[in-house]
């Protein structure tokens, strides 16, 4: 997404970097900073991945807030926004990871069994082009299918996942929700409907697993 080469520098949203001429550098969010000394000429890049390493890594999911309840029904299709990370490395070295957005967390379920997930209050549009994006967010396509039913927001895994973009805007894989009964079942399901994407990550060697695990959200 972003390279700094020798005697650069770089801001995007909450994210600071200085990269000096005799290699050291210095990455920097409101969590802290990412410091290196790095030998020759070496570039370094500023790729997205998924939001769940700032300030720590606590979490697997990330929870989507609505801006308001939305009643849907099977075939509803949505974009909604949503934040990433960004890893700092070099061709086959992770130095360190920032965010350029602020992070909050909270407990989805209850106190025992519940998900301690990546909060954020997002935004929708029947299509991406609408949303005016900040720097670190990305979009996402959202599919639902069951029962119809009110959903004050939506949770998913997240960690590992495969970014994507068409020159302009990033774009999450597809998400699924099924709702049936009291939940809402949501995985990831692979390439949004676009045209002209192409990967993110794969010429930094980003490590990428799948995901198949299927995260729950309680209704009501």
């Amino acid at each position: 997404m972003f390279e700094l080469k020798p005697g650069s520098t770089l801001e995007y949203g909450l994210v600071r970097a200085n990269y000096t001429e005799n290699g050291e550098l210095e990455v920097c969010d409101p969590y802290g900073c990412t410091r290196a000394r790095i030998l020759g000429s070496t570039r370094v890049g500023l790729q997205p991945v998924a939001p769940v390493h700032r300030p720590s890594r606590i979490s697997n999911c990330i929870y989507l807030e609505f801006p308001e309840p939305l009643v849907v029904h099977s075939g509803t299709h949505i974009w909604a926004v949503v934040p990433f990370d960004l890893a700092v490395m070099t061709r086959s070295v992770v130095i360190g990871y920032v965010a350029p957005l602020r992070v909050k967390y909270t407990l989805i379920g209850d106190i025992v069994d519940g998900n301690i997930c990546r909060y954020y209050r997002t935004r929708i549009a029947k299509e991406p082009a609408v949303l005016k994006l900040e720097p670190g967010e990305a979009v996402m396509e959202i599919m639902f299918r069951g029962e119809e039913a009110s959903l004050s927001g939506v949770g998913f895994h997240i960690a590992g996942l495969q970014f994507y973009s068409d020159g302009s805007i990033i774009y999450y894989p597809r998400l699924e929700v099924v709702v049936s009964g009291q939940r809402a079942e949501s995985k990831l399901s692979g390439r949004p409907n676009v045209e002209d994407l192409r990967p993110l990550g794969a010429r930094m060697h980003l490590p990428r697993i799948p995901i198949t695990q299927t995260f729950v959200t309680p209704l009501g």
